[in-house]
C-alpha cells in the first residue's frame, strides 16, 4: 500500500496540482521503477474522469518534438508543461543509478534496500546506499 501511495498516487497528484512538478525516485532495481513509472503514466493515459478534470497529460508527437517532451520507460514529461527545465515530471533510478545534477520538488525513495539485506546493518549494500543517499541525492533534491 505505501509504494501505491508514495510512489504512484501522491506523484499524479501532485501533477493534477502543477504541471511543472519534478519528482525523482529511487527504487531498488530498475523493475521496481518500471513498474511504478507503467502505473503512473497507465492512470494518466486512461483515466477518464482525471482526464475529464485536468485534461490531456500525455504529449501529442508534434508536441514530444517542439518541446523536447519524453515518454519512455525511465521517465515522462507531461503536455502542457510552461517550466524549462532538464529534469522531466517523473524521472527513477535504481538505487545506485545516476542522480547527480537531477532537480526536483520532491525525491523519493522507495524499497531501495530489500529486508534481507538491510536487516544486516553490517552489509556493504547498506553502507553504499547510505553514502549515495547522503552523499549524492540528499545534496541534489
Amino acid at each position: 500500500m505505501k509504494t501505491t501511495i508514495g510512489s504512484e498516487l501522491y506523484p499524479i497528484w501532485r501533477i493534477c496540482q502543477c504541471r511543472n512538478y519534478e519528482r525523482n525516485g529511487v527504487f531498488k532495481n530498475d523493475d521496481a521503477g518500471k513498474d511504478s513509472l507503467k502505473a503512473i503514466k497507465v492512470e494518466l493515459q486512461t483515466n477518464e474522469r482525471l482526464i475529464a478534470d485536468y485534461g490531456r497529460f500525455m504529449p501529442t508527437p508534434d508536441e514530444a518534438k517542439r518541446f523536447g517532451y519524453k515518454w519512455t520507460e525511465h521517465k515522462f514529461d507531461v503536455a502542457g508543461r510552461t517550466r524549462k527545465s532538464r529534469s522531466s515530471t517523473v524521472n527513477f533510478v535504481g538505487y545506485s543509478g545516476q542522480v547527480l545534477g537531477v532537480r526536483c520538488h520532491h525525491g523519493h525513495c522507495d524499497d531501495a534496500v530489500t529486508e534481507e539485506i538491510g536487516s544486516s546493518g553490517a552489509d556493504p549494500q547498506v553502507h553504499e546506499l547510505a553514502g549515495f543517499f547522503f552523499r549524492d541525492y540528499a545534496l541534489s533534491s
